[in-house]
């Protein structure tokens, strides 16, 4: 059996899935090490390269963390 004709909006969304899934490394060419914020979380400057998108590491909660909650977490 043949697969379906994807349409390009699929083939697009497919593709941004498997980015957004790709592997995170330290930010700063794998220099950036681990900070303790005042509330006592454990973060690092990560960097995605499939997307080129930085972003905050919460090794306590292990979860990515967007800008908004990182600052929450700094007590920016």
């Amino acid at each position: 059996m043949s697969q379906p004709i994807k349409t390009l909006a699929e083939v697009v969304e497919a593709h941004k899935r498997k980015l957004a899934n790709s592997p995170w490394y330290p930010g700063g060419g794998g220099t950036e090490e681990i900070i303790t914020t005042r509330s006592g979380y454990r973060l690092q400057w990560m960097f995605q390269p499939a997307t080129r998108k930085h972003a905050y590491y919460c090794h306590d909660r292990d979860l990515i963390l967007t800008d908004e909650q990182a600052e929450l977490c700094l007590a920016v």
